[in-house]
């Protein structure tokens, strides 16, 4: 699969490879966080089963067509449950407001720092990624 045009900005059919599988690892990174991560739920019980996924618009492909069905067959092989996975993607900014309006969210793959910053002052969140190995970031543009 390709990542669409405005992703790889015009760079060689290698690169697009080598950012697929950062986007592979942040997901793997993310999805594993989700669990750990406090975000606002309505239910306990759909935990179980179901993540939901608030994405930046430019991931939406990747995520959707690669990395949710190899998750899903990496959590049925070590869970024995079905998932599902819910993604919705638009514009970093509105996927920030929308976390902070209240959606019952379980990860948030933001692409501007500032609204990182936006969830954790907002308390929708209470990890703070800095923390994290190279704090949070998993891959920086040149």
């Amino acid at each position: 699969m390709r990542l669409p045009a405005s992703y790889c900005r015009g760079k060689t059919e290698a690169r697009g490879r080598t950012a697929r599988l950062e986007l592979a690892l942040v997901m793997g990174v993310l999805a594993s966080l989700a669990f750990s991560m406090s975000c606002r739920r309505s239910s306990e019980v759909s935990r179980e089963a179901t993540i939901t996924v608030y994405g930046f618009s430019v991931v939406k492909e990747p995520i959707e067509n690669e990395i949710f069905p190899a998750f899903k067959a990496e959590w049925a092989k070590k869970t024995g449950q079905e998932l599902t996975l819910n993604g919705s993607f638009a514009a970093s900014e509105i996927v920030t407001g929308q976390v902070l309006s209240g959606v019952d969210v379980d990860l948030a793959i933001l692409a501007i720092e500032r609204n990182a910053t936006r969830l954790l002052e907002g308390k929708a969140t209470k990890s703070d990624w800095r923390s994290l190995p190279y704090k949070g970031i998993v891959h920086r543009s040149p």
